[in-house]
């Protein structure tokens, strides 16, 4: 079998038949000949396994249920289940392209990188604008794939199925976010090589009560401790490799992974206020993640003015002394607003 489409599902009852649809929409190819669709429902309290069990019976996709762990657990469960060569993580709140496996299996049967990259559009959350894949894909540089950007969306990468094993490339059970972006890093760390297409063949669903989107206190601390971390790896791996190759990999590794990681738990804790702000800079230095070189990439108006001005007055200057003057006016000034 060529091609494993793996669905982790997770309440998502109105989105679910959609996403199977899509996948059962394709011509020229055989199901659970030339590729298989994987479900795999992760403890859903909805009635997204009832639905996983009438496509099962009626249209013959695999599902496996089990106890919620969470996506990243569902997805490496997901890779050792799988029987294809290549895997293709699908989001089961989002829909392929109708016919797109059949180019994708011309694609990857013939080639000689470790992974296939694919592109994709954004969709409203009540609509299901069908997107058809053409007949042949077409190939791009990395600098011509939208514009040479960089994605860590595991939907949007067909991966050879015995690359990610030989490497033990599985996501990290331990982020409760970010776990695509450490899974991508290691991917790119292991000199995984990439195909990349122009055509989209994916629909990504934006709706606003979807992980990515929630936002609360509790998701605050949950992503707080996930920037920990990916620190912690990104500091593991600064140890382990000679330094010039971890450059020659990613330019500028401990700026662009090390140092931005420890500003962005300065970032996060600042906005927390449950840490001293001494303590937070005395784990970051026990790991030499701080003080770091000013970075101009944190002083953008791309995010908002909101942004770019606590940036500039609690990051703007390593100095320890300036970011707890700034963690204490922002811890008092969230006081009086509360008020």
């Amino acid at each position: 079998m060529k091609l494993s489409i793996v669905i982790p599902v997770y309440n998502t009852q109105d989105y679910l038949r959609a996403c199977l649809d899509s996948c059962l929409q394709q011509e020229g190819v055989k199901l659970n000949e030339d590729y298989e669709i994987l479900c795999l429902n992760d403890g859903s309290k909805d009635h997204s396994l009832s639905i996983l069990r009438e496509y099962e019976s009626s249209n013959g996709i695999r599902v496996v249920d089990k106890l919620n762990t969470g996506v990243s657990d569902t997805r490496n469960i997901g890779l050792q289940e799988a029987k294809g060569k290549f895997i293709w993580y699908v989001d089961s709140d989002d829909y392929i392209a109708v016919n797109a496996v059949k180019p994708i299996i011309d694609a990857i049967t013939n080639m000689t990188e470790d992974c296939l990259q694919l592109n994709y559009d954004y969709v409203s959350d009540g609509s299901l604008n069908k997107i058809t894949s053409p007949q042949t894909l077409h190939f791009v540089t990395k600098e011509q794939w939208r514009g040479g950007r960089s994605y860590s969306m595991p939907w949007l990468f067909v991966i050879n199925r015995d690359f990610l094993l030989d490497h033990n490339l599985l996501f990290d059970v331990q982020l409760s976010h970010q776990e695509d972006t450490i899974w991508r890093f290691l991917y790119i760390l292991n000199r995984g090589t990439v195909k990349y297409s122009s055509n989209v063949v994916y629909g990504y669903r934006q709706r606003p009560t979807s992980a990515m989107n929630t936002k609360s206190h509790e998701m605050s601390k949950k992503y707080n401790k996930s920037l920990y971390r990916m620190l912690e790896i990104y500091a593991e791996v600064y140890k382990k490799y000679p330094h010039d190759e971890l450059d020659s990999i990613i330019p500028n590794f401990k700026e662009a992974k090390i140092y931005a990681s420890s500003a962005n738990i300065l970032f996060s804790e600042l906005r927390l206020q449950e840490r001293s702000p001494k303590d937070v800079i005395t784990d970051l230095k026990s790991i030499e993640a701080y003080p770091y070189p000013m970075l101009l990439s944190r002083l953008s108006l791309k995010y908002s003015i909101a942004t770019f001005l606590v940036n500039l007055f609690s990051l703007g200057f390593c100095y320890d002394w300036y970011y707890i003057a700034a963690y204490n006016l922002y811890g008092f000034l969230k006081q009086i607003k509360s008020r």
